[in-house]
């Protein structure tokens, strides 16, 4: 499935899943043990499929400063994250999952437009790929 589908769907899909967890009234039911790992599976897919497009977008001599760059904006988001979500859950314990689900939502629809709208990047070409494997290994 190419790289431009899968993080729309897979935003998606932890959002539906945020949002299940938002309407969950006791954390103890048995569907919320069912939730809780697909979310992380997501979390993990949306991850797994910005580094792989990346490693197709890039020529070699940039993907780790790419990486770093990733990492380093992944930190940042973390930390507002963690603020935004510390001032919902004085509100409502169940606020945080559904502003994670939102900003999922709103994240997926850019992807779609970047998409879309043919802005999101273009691949190396597979021969480019190839060369850099042969570089690699000698």
């Amino acid at each position: 499935m190419p790289v431009k589908i899968l993080l729309p769907l897979s935003l998606i899909l932890r959002a539906s899943i945020l949002f299940t967890t938002y309407k969950i009234d006791d954390p103890s039911a048995p569907i919320f043990y069912l939730i809780a790992p697909l979310n992380h599976v997501c979390f993990f897919m949306v991850i797994l499929v910005v580094i792989a497009y990346m490693s197709k977008m890039y020529p070699k001599d940039l993907r780790g400063m790419m990486n770093s760059v990733v990492g380093l904006a992944s930190n940042i988001s973390s930390f507002i994250y963690l603020s935004l979500c510390s001032a919902f859950y004085n509100k409502s314990p169940r606020m945080p999952f559904l502003g994670c689900a939102l900003l999922d939502v709103f994240t997926a629809i850019i992807v779609i437009i970047l998409v879309s709208s043919g802005l999101l990047g273009e691949v190396l070409n597979t021969d480019d790929l190839k060369n850099d494997k042969k570089d690699r290994i000698e």
